[in-house]
C-alpha cells in the first residue's frame, strides 16, 4: 500500500506539499505568553476565580504561560475545552494537568507536521516509505 502511495506522490506539484507543510509550521508555532492568557481569561469567569492584585495576576499568568506557550495555539485552545468538558471540571486546572491535555491536542498537528517535513526529503520517484511520528 505504501508504495503505492509513493508512487502517487511522484506525480504531486512539489509547491502543494511546499504550501501544506509550510501551513503545518505555521500552525505549530508557540502560543506565547499572550495567546496563552486569551486563550484561558474565560475560563477565570467560569470557574469563578477571586480577583486579584496586578502583581498577582502576572504570577498567576506566569506559571500558565510557561507551562503552555510553547505550544501551539489551537492546542492550548482545545486542550483548554477539553478540561471544560470534563465532567469534573469543578475548579480552574492547574498548568501541569491543563498541559497535558494541550500536549494530547496537539499530537494531530505534530504528526501531520512530522509527516510533511519527511515528505519534504523524498525523491518523489523513488519507494521510500514515510515513517510517522512528531517532528525532531
Amino acid at each position: 500500500m505504501f508504495h503505492q502511495a509513493a508512487a502517487y506522490a511522484a506525480q504531486w506539484d512539489r509547491s502543494e506539499l511546499a504550501r501544506v507543510a509550510a501551513a503545518l509550521e505555521a500552525r505549530a508555532q508557540p502560543a506565547g505568553r499572550e495567546a496563552v492568557i486569551a486563550a484561558l481569561a474565560p475560563m477565570v469567569t467560569l470557574y469563578g476565580v477571586p480577583d486579584k492584585t496586578e502583581a498577582e495576576w502576572r504570577a498567576f499568568w506566569k506559571f500558565y504561560a510557561d507551562a503552555l506557550g510553547r505550544l501551539p495555539i489551537e492546542a492550548v485552545k482545545a486542550g483548554a475545552n477539553a478540561y471544560v468538558n470534563l465532567p469534573d471540571s469543578e475548579f480552574f486546572p492547574k498548568p501541569g494537568p491543563l498541559k497535558k491535555l494541550c500536549e494530547k491536542a496537539a499530537e494531530e498537528l505534530y504528526t501531520a507536521l512530522g509527516r510533511a517535513r519527511r515528505a519534504m526529503t523524498l525523491d518523489p520517484a523513488s519507494n521510500e516509505v514515510l515513517q510517522y511520528g512528531a517532528p525532531q
